[in-house]
């Protein structure tokens, strides 16, 4: 999923809608820090600092907090939901389901929202849950020059290893649209100068999956 593709999403679920304003948030969550699923459907209502403007995130691989600056339309679209949709109840989840009995949303729940959407727009994607807007918020950040070790940070990986996986693929990606230009194919990459050839070989066979 490209970053224009994304932009594209957000668009599409701009609406007064209580359906629209709540996936609304879900998305930009999901596009902006590349959230897992469990993440996403894991905040509670404590997690967000409106005074210092932070978002807490449980992470679900190490079970640590992790904070980050709540941005603009970010926290807006929360401030929508909460006001005009989400139920008032003893339920602590920041994301509930629409109608009562009001409870957290399934993960079921939270890949209809993108999965659906990528469809409606007819955008083509290998994944169509959340995690494809995780991928993307991985190849906007290499495509922008941060950091392997900065892109790793945001997404909360426990270590390179995983993050160098996402930058095959940026990489892959690339080079098709250099053969879409030219025409002509660039030569393979070769592995980055700190990876070693057999994690660059099993990033390749990842790949492939």
């Amino acid at each position: 999923t490209r970053h224009q593709d994304v932009r594209r999403l957000i668009a599409a679920s701009d609406g007064d809608t209580r359906l629209h304003l709540r996936n609304r948030a879900i998305l930009l969550l999901l596009s902006v820090y590349g959230l897992r699923s469990g993440e996403v459907r894991g905040l509670r209502l404590e997690d967000i600092d409106w005074a210092r403007r932070i978002l807490r995130v449980r992470r679900s691989k190490t079970a640590r907090m992790q904070e980050y600056p709540l941005t603009l339309a970010t926290g807006k679209a929360i401030q929508r939901y909460l006001r005009k949709v989400r139920p008032e109840c003893a339920r602590k989840e920041l994301f509930l389901t629409l109608h009562a009995p009001f409870r957290r949303l399934s993960a079921g729940a939270l890949y209809h929202v993108t999965s659906s959407l990528l469809q409606r727009l007819d955008i083509a994607s290998p994944k169509r849950g959340p995690h494809a807007l995780r991928h993307a918020s991985a190849t906007y950040l290499l495509n922008s020059g941060s950091s392997l070790k900065a892109v790793g940070d945001h997404l909360g990986h426990r270590n390179l290893g995983t993050t160098r996986i996402y930058a095959k693929v940026h990489s892959k990606r690339l080079a098709r649209a250099m053969v879409h230009r030219n025409g002509q194919a660039p030569q393979p990459p070769a592995p980055p100068a700190d990876l070693d050839p057999a994690t660059f070989e099993l990033a390749k066979k990842l790949q492939a999956l």
